[in-house]
């Protein structure tokens, strides 16, 4: 088996989403070695589920219905044209994906109880509290979406998907610099 003729293209899909992957990894390990296997796990694994689960189902389906529609303006009508639409979409996107994460949190000690129903009270607390901090995640995550639609519908494919990056490698920076500080 020879590998002369390999070629190793950075543009290439499949490489982005090893990189993401391991970066991933390496979250989930430093998580894990944070919290062990306990109730602290078990809260955030449940806390981060409710908003990893509302950005698939809101900022990547509405970020895929968007393509056709922006390809449409760009070609048809202009590039700054399929611009304002971004523009209108990514605020219109930023108001509904903030308003999805306060009523994650404000429905929170009505869910958490359901999905996490073997959790004590002191658990469901701990959840609670990660659960308001990861909210946030879906506003980047479904912002971002939007933006690697709008790369994708350019042929952008690389760019778009290293974007998911941003939340693991946020975590990650997130734990060197605060779990001393905040536990």
């Amino acid at each position: 088996m020879t590998f002369k003729n390999f070629h190793f293209d950075l543009d290439d899909n499949g490489v982005a989403t090893v990189l993401i992957k391991l970066v991933a990894l390496g979250k989930d390990w430093m998580v894990a070695r944070r919290f062990g296997a306990g109730d602290e796990l078990d809260a955030f694994l449940i806390a981060f589920m409710i908003p990893s689960y509302a950005v698939a189902a809101l900022g990547h389906s509405f970020a895929q219905a968007f393509i056709p529609t922006y390809l449409r303006v760009y070609e048809q009508e202009s590039p700054a044209a399929a611009g304002r639409l971004v523009g209108g979409v990514l605020v219109g996107g930023l108001i509904l994906l903030v308003l999805v994460s306060l009523l994650l949190v404000a429905v929170a000690p009505f869910l958490l109880p359901v999905i996490g129903s073997g959790f004590d009270e002191s658990k469901l607390r701990i959840a609670q509290s990660l659960l308001h901090v990861l909210a946030g995640v879906l506003v980047v995550s479904g912002i971002s979406a939007i933006l690697a639609a709008v790369l994708n519908a350019h042929e952008r494919f690389a760019v778009a998907a290293i974007a998911p990056l941003a939340i693991p490698v946020s975590m990650v920076v997130a734990f060197a610099l605060f779990q001393d500080r905040y536990g």
